[in-house]
């Protein structure tokens, strides 16, 4: 069997505290018929945590077994993995890298933050379904 990865890693940063966020974005997938697991039995950091997200069993072992996938109803399982981070240095915005003509954009983030890395089941330029879910954690930040 050939090993291969799945899903598509979005990161995100915002000055929201991601205890509040989770908390949000929890009872919005909740609503929809989700259910969750935290990554371990401690009880909510701010500096780590992670949660995984599935519909029903039959998701999850779909998702064992394939990976990140939407072939149940066009939905699929989702991964949140957050913390806090102190960022003092520039980043090269990827969008915007020319290795050709030697030109990188840079974006400056001072301070401290909080940091969202969420793992769905493909882009969200070309899958409806990430592209919702990635909606529903981007409108929570900008509120």
């Amino acid at each position: 069997m050939e090993d291969y990865f799945t899903g598509i890693d979005y990161l995100l940063y915002s000055h929201k505290s991601n205890k509040e966020v989770i908390e949000q974005f929890n009872k919005v997938l909740i609503a929809e018929g989700y259910q969750y697991k935290k990554g371990d039995d401690k009880p909510f950091i701010k500096e780590y945590s992670d949660f995984f997200y599935y519909k029903s069993q039959r998701m999850y072992d779909t998702h064992l077994k394939l990976g990140y996938n939407t072939r149940l109803n066009g939905e699929g399982c989702i991964y949140l993995y957050t913390g806090a981070e102190s960022l003092d240095s520039s980043f090269i915005v990827p969008d915007t890298m020319d290795v050709k003509h030697n030109f990188y954009q840079y974006v400056w983030f001072m301070g401290d933050y909080y940091f969202y890395a969420l793992r769905l089941p493909g882009d969200i330029n070309h899958c409806p379904f990430s592209k919702r879910i990635f909606n529903i954690l981007a409108k929570i930040l900008k509120e």
